[in-house]
């Protein structure tokens, strides 16, 4: 049955001495020792090993018979070692292996962190840079996960995106590497450009469109919370703004068309409709939405001359825009022009590059630390991290 406890004792006897090979030996004392054995993993054994310590007569020196199943100064079984190897390439905590196993938690990091080495992948032709939260120490919280695009893989993760830490870590990568890149994909920020400049000068460098709308929908968000500040928590207009946060940050083409009836007037109505209608009472908003959603409906692998038409168009929108929140987007993009452009031209793949997927495994790695309650060592999360996804590869 599941939890349940045997006992098995057993008697090691030993017959020649592992130095000398003689047979002249004798007892000098002996101890009992408990290994944890799961032979299944519905029931966890324990054995209770007599274990002798013996002295040769012919060359003096003592020694302790070895067991075949258990590695030295264990306290675990290798069969207990390999099943938590196994339950460990999912993403379950070290705790819940350590109850299932009936073993301490500090037993299940001990056997991860002994058996467990990673390195990390060679650079792909298509790199896709990208950070996630972790305070690892003071100053260093932003640790940087580098996956292939095409096919996507991950590379490693880097303890931080601090300009030190990248440098220190793509200078120790042979140039004939690091020339395979010819795509590098990254948010917009300043240190981003200077690695691509220092370490991949032949690459492009490509701002994907994902980017582009979190820039538009943060000032969507912090206009509209500006505007709601205005009006009386009572009245309609803060009920509007307060109420439909999700559709002013969505795409026009996700609101609901499905027509209604209303129930005072019999005016026939789509929530789209509606939505419109009332966020038009606020033109900062309304020019700022319309701004984003535009941006959405431009086709990716165009050719050179359209694209940086298209971005130099919304370059002077943004410029030209009522709100101060959409004139720093205007300044944005005139900095990024040709890093967002590059997303949008026709590529040698024929592929709709963007860091959607260094994106996602920032979401399965914050699956990793929720799951884990946090880590308290970098270097233990980034092989989790390593051996889970590339566990998951071979599936």
């Amino acid at each position: 049955m599941e939890g349940t406890l045997s006992f098995c004792i057993l008697r090691i006897i030993v017959l020649f001495a592992p130095s000398c090979g003689s047979s002249k030996i004798n007892i000098k004392d002996h101890s009992v020792v408990h290994i944890t054995h799961s032979i299944i993993q519905v029931a966890n054994i324990t054995l209770y090993i007599d274990k002798h310590r013996y002295v040769c007569k012919d060359c003096g020196k003592t020694f302790t018979q070895s067991i075949s199943f258990i590695s030295k100064r264990n306290s675990i079984s290798n069969t207990t070692k390999q099943i938590i190897l196994e339950k460990l390439k999912d993403n379950i905590s070290f705790s819940k292996v350590a109850k299932e196993l009936n073993v301490s938690i500090q037993t299940v990091i001990n056997v991860f962190d002994d058996n467990v080495k990673v390195s990390r992948n060679t650079l792909p032709n298509i790199l896709c840079i990208d950070e996630f939260y972790f305070k690892v120490a003071k100053g260093i919280k932003y640790p940087c996960v580098i996956t292939g695009f095409h096919p996507f893989k991950i590379i490693d993760v880097i303890r931080s995106r601090q300009m030190s830490q990248l440098t220190h870590y793509f200078g120790n990568i042979m140039p004939s590497e690091r020339n395979r890149v010819k795509y590098f994909v990254s948010d917009m920020n300043d240190t981003y450009r200077e690695i691509k400049a220092l370490f991949f000068p032949k690459s492009i460098h490509i701002i994907d469109t994902f980017h582009v709308v979190l820039l538009f929908t943060n000032a969507l968000n912090m206009i509209r919370k500006r505007i709601m500040k205005k009006y009386n928590v009572k009245s309609y207009e803060y009920y509007f703004l307060k109420t439909n946060w999700k559709s002013i940050l969505m795409n026009s083409n996700k609101l609901s068309k499905k027509e209604k009836v209303d129930s005072k007037t019999g005016e026939v109505y789509t929530f789209k409709e509606r939505f419109f209608n009332d966020l038009m009472i606020f033109p900062e908003l309304y020019e700022a939405y319309m701004t984003k959603d535009d941006f959405l409906y431009y086709e990716k692998k165009s050719e050179v001359k359209k694209v940086m038409n298209m971005i130099n168009i919304f370059i002077e929108r943004c410029r030209n825009a009522s709100s101060e929140e959409m004139r720093k987007c205007g300044e944005s993009l005139n900095k990024w022009s040709n890093e967002i452009a590059n997303g949008f031209i026709k590529n040698e793949y024929n592929l709709n590059i963007t860091n959607a997927k260094a994106e996602r495994m920032n979401r399965t790695i914050g699956d990793i630390l929720r799951n884990a309650f946090g880590y308290k060592s970098f270097e233990r999360l980034r092989k989790r991290v390593l051996y889970i996804e590339r566990e998951k590869s071979k599936k």
